[in-house]
């Protein structure tokens, strides 16, 4: 096919038409279709909850039947980590995993963090709510009967 200059007879709105060259078409057409394929696509984030559960399916080969619920990030232990919750049920079985999303939402990190200046088992401590405030009484071996035969 020989490409020529001649030029193409085009009809933008009744009433109105223009005279555009077959190579200018061409070329607004591929830009048009360039544009889409950039601009058109949203970049994938570990903060966004739908993305995130997909990702974690896939590395950890987790069956539909398990229930995933994702946390809202909250601040993590370092300026540029974010701290996600997130809890898989099958059941009455449950567990729960915190992961760190990189501030932009590109990485992930699942593993522990620890502050050197702290107990490192300080935030199960933290969800510790009974302190025992009383002493348990005290059983002695008098006390106890002897079964009867």
């Amino acid at each position: 096919m020989r490409h020529s200059s001649k030029l193409s007879h085009v009809s933008v709105c009744p009433g109105f038409s223009t005279q555009v060259q077959s190579k200018d078409m061409r070329l607004l057409a591929i830009s048009g279709l360039c544009a889409l394929a950039v601009f058109g696509q949203t970049a994938k984030t570990a903060l966004d909850k739908p993305t995130l559960e997909g990702y974690l399916r896939h590395l950890l080969a987790i069956p539909k039947e398990v229930q995933i619920v994702i946390d809202d990030p909250k601040p993590g232990p370092l300026a540029d980590l974010k701290q996600v919750g997130v809890h898989f049920k099958l059941g009455a079985n449950g567990e729960e995993e915190t992961y760190f999303v990189s501030a932009d939402g590109k990485k992930i990190i699942r593993g522990y963090a620890y502050k050197i200046d702290q107990n490192p088992f300080q935030p199960e401590l933290d969800k510790l709510k009974t302190v025992r405030k009383t002493t348990p009484k005290r059983v002695e071996i008098k006390d106890l009967k002897e079964p009867e035969r």
